[in-house]
């Protein structure tokens, strides 16, 4: 059977599809739950069986299963998928395979640093890392780093990039150590 079918989820609240394998066998998204935190929980379907993700190193106070944030991409053949809200600060992105299950990749370990009007002092924040895309063979993947703060009215938002060997950092920083001085 072809064409737009259901998936199945806890229909008390919302779910959504954020990416799908080439074959159309595995869709990655998030499962709302306003009884748990974070309430966008990490979703795979493997067919029509629903997986929702946990990561220990997520685990905090309030969040006490250690549920992690939505999946936002997967690979072509479903079996490696990528997505935010990890860590016990919900700061950091995180891997799913299929063999290994969820594992936290950390963030940008850059701080974001501004003089606070609040505390008349500089500050410096820790950065909230979103894996958005990932290669097929799964060595790259790319995302943002980001933060804000309405009340101060600063932010910041960088492309990033994560391989293995380098783990996280600015898309910026990592083209200037491959040589390319200006990106237009």
């Amino acid at each position: 059977k072809k064409g737009v079918q259901l998936l199945g989820w806890n229909d008390r609240y919302a779910a959504r599809a954020n990416a799908v394998s080439s074959d159309g066998r595995v869709v990655v998204g998030w499962q709302d739950d306003t009884t748990q935190f974070p309430y966008r929980i990490g979703s795979i379907w493997l067919g029509k069986k629903q997986i929702v993700l946990r990561e220990p190193r997520s685990r905090s106070e309030y969040n006490r299963k250690g549920w992690v944030g939505e999946v936002m991409a997967v690979n072509r053949w479903g079996n490696v998928a990528v997505g935010l809200d990890a860590g016990p600060d919900l700061n950091d992105t995180y891997i799913w395979t299929i063999n290994k299950g969820t594992r936290n990749l950390g963030g940008d370990a850059t701080p974001f640093c501004y003089f606070s009007w609040q505390e008349q002092t500089e500050v410096c924040k820790k950065r909230r890392t979103i894996a958005y895309s990932i290669s097929d063979d799964a060595r790259v993947i790319t995302g943002e780093t980001t933060y804000s703060d309405f009340m101060e009215g600063v932010g910041a938002s960088d492309g990033a990039i994560f391989t293995a060997g380098l783990g996280w950092m600015q898309l910026s920083k990592f083209l200037e150590s491959q040589g390319v001085l200006e990106a237009t």
